[in-house]
């Protein structure tokens, strides 16, 4: 019975991330996702209280692996803080960029969902969130390093947050124009060298 209820919910989610996708959040119909799976509404609701929570559902698995990218990248960066490496964060910054796009272009559909399509949803903010959290997280980091001696000086934060918008809007301007992927690979050497973060940063 477990199994059945799980290969379920499998086709309702892979019906609502047709659905959303195709007609986006706002105009999404629950009625032709339930169709999709030969479901009631009334039974959909059993499993998910909300269109929003359904939608919430259909983007969990994106969360968690940007979650998850992003406490791998916090604990290193700390760790060279702590070992008084700062210089190394830049050894690889190719590599880790290219690791995002990876990412990204692994859950595209859902990518895309997030930032243009979302609108309605309890995840509309999704964009400026995430770069208003990377700004918070990036900043409290810049000051640790300003106050135990490690750069020189510290950028102001408003600098921050603007250069962190403009450099998520470029990041994320493959999914807008839906890239291929090669295209997008490559594109990730020309945000480097249009980004200097090294030279913006000093250290």
């Amino acid at each position: 019975m477990g199994k059945e209820s799980d290969l379920l919910n499998e086709k309702i989610l892979a019906s609502a991330q047709s659905e959303f996708y195709t007609f986006g959040y706002q105009n999404a119909s629950l009625r032709r996702i339930c169709r999709g799976v030969g479901l009631t509404t009334g039974a959909l609701y059993k499993r998910f209280s909300s269109k929003d929570q359904l939608f919430k559902a259909v983007l969990a698995p994106t969360l968690e692996a940007l979650e998850a990218y992003g406490e791998s990248q916090k604990t290193r960066d700390y760790d060279f803080l702590e070992k008084s490496q700062l210089s190394r964060m830049w050894e690889h910054r190719l590599e880790d960029l290219e690791a995002l796009m990876q990412l990204l272009y692994e859950h595209k559909d859902n990518m895309r969902l997030l930032l243009f399509r979302s609108q309605g949803s309890s995840l509309a903010n999704f964009k400026s969130d995430m770069i208003y959290f990377a700004t918070i997280e990036t900043y409290h980091y810049l000051e640790r390093a300003h106050k135990e001696g490690k750069i020189r000086h510290l950028l102001e934060y408003e600098y921050l947050r603007s250069c962190m918008t403009a450099y998520y809007t470029a990041l994320f301007e493959p999914l807008a124009q839906d890239w291929p992927k090669s295209q997008a690979m490559a594109f990730c050497t020309s945000v480097l060298q249009f980004f200097n973060w090294e030279a913006l940063l000093d250290f």
